[in-house]
């Protein structure tokens, strides 16, 4: 019934979904001004086999649902286009679990998502996608569930993980790099938390501005290659005044679910990124994907998509 709803109001030709599976519930929108494609994946497609489960719904993704974004949102990507991808479980350790793999198929939709992105190959069930003369770019993958602000680079994507709006607490516990943040507080600013996100495909930029707690962020999609063992010196043009800086690796991180601040709750490291002067110099350590932010005094952030190669 639900599914239905939702579908019901987002009616052809501007949402475009899978005309072959009755359950669908994801599909995409085309900005053609902007040449952006906003694709909605369904990272719970499948009901739970314990009825008294939370939500009734598994965590993770069918071969149906991986076979279409494979073949259509994807594969028929205009080149010169961006995708933006939205969904509610985090598939990417930092954002979400260490894993990654918490939900069944999950990793094969990373490596469908990374093989777009590099111009690959993925073999999805079988039947292998060649992505040599795709042209269009994966820009974000923006996700929820975690109820905090999160955010890393894996493998040439950039995950985002974004607040939930709902009257709780969760962001103010497992969110890094922020500082105190403020209590939801009713008929004030603060009970909200959302982003309004601004994109500039054109130039590799998303802009983010925080309404209720939180902070405003400005992110880099465009991945800097840095050499194994060598040093690289960033800016940030975006922040005034003084600022500082931080690095992790994108593709781990251990969480505590017990911990009740944010340093205790997500443990991040540094193979990767080992670690960033106060002026910006990053380090190199071993190959892998990594996060650089720099921080101003009220936590504005600018980040950076790093790969150490």
């Amino acid at each position: 019934m639900v599914r239905d709803f939702l579908m019901a109001r987002s009616p052809r030709p501007f949402f475009i979904t899978n005309a072959a599976d009755p359950t669908a519930c994801y599909g995409w929108r085309d900005a053609p001004h902007a040449r952006i494609r906003y694709i909605v994946a369904d990272t719970c497609d499948a009901a739970h086999e314990t009825v008294a489960k939370p939500w009734g719904v598994r965590y993770g993704m069918n071969q149906t649902q991986l076979d279409w974004l494979a073949d259509q949102a994807l594969g028929t990507l205009p080149d010169g286009w961006s995708a933006i991808f939205i969904y509610h479980i985090p598939t990417a350790p930092v954002v979400g679990f260490e894993s990654g793999t918490v939900g069944y198929n999950f990793q094969l939709f990373h490596r469908l998502l990374e093989a777009y992105q590099r111009r690959g190959t993925v073999d999805l069930f079988g039947k292998t996608r060649d992505y040599a003369s795709a042209g269009g770019r994966i820009l974000l993958c923006l996700e929820g569930h975690h109820h905090c602000d999160r955010f890393s680079h894996l493998n040439g994507i950039l995950h985002v993980c974004e607040a939930c709006d709902a009257y709780y607490s969760d962001y103010r516990l497992h969110t890094p790099y922020s500082g105190e943040l403020p209590a939801k507080t009713a008929n004030t600013v603060y009970e909200h938390t959302f982003d309004a996100l601004q994109v500039d495909p054109g130039n590799g930029l998303i802009y983010t501005t925080r309404v209720g707690g939180g902070q405003d962020r400005v992110f880099h999609t465009d991945v800097v290659r840095v050499a194994a063992g060598s040093s690289r010196r960033f800016s940030a043009p975006h922040l005034s005044g003084a600022f500082s800086w931080a690095c992790y690796d994108g593709d781990r991180s251990v969480h505590d679910l017990t911990a009740r601040t944010p340093e205790g709750y997500v443990t991040l490291y540094n193979d990767h990124a080992l670690a960033i002067d106060p002026d910006g110099t990053l380090h190199a350590g071993t190959p892998g994907p990594a996060t650089v932010l720099a921080m101003d005094a009220e936590y504005r952030k600018e980040v950076y998509c790093v790969q150490v190669v």
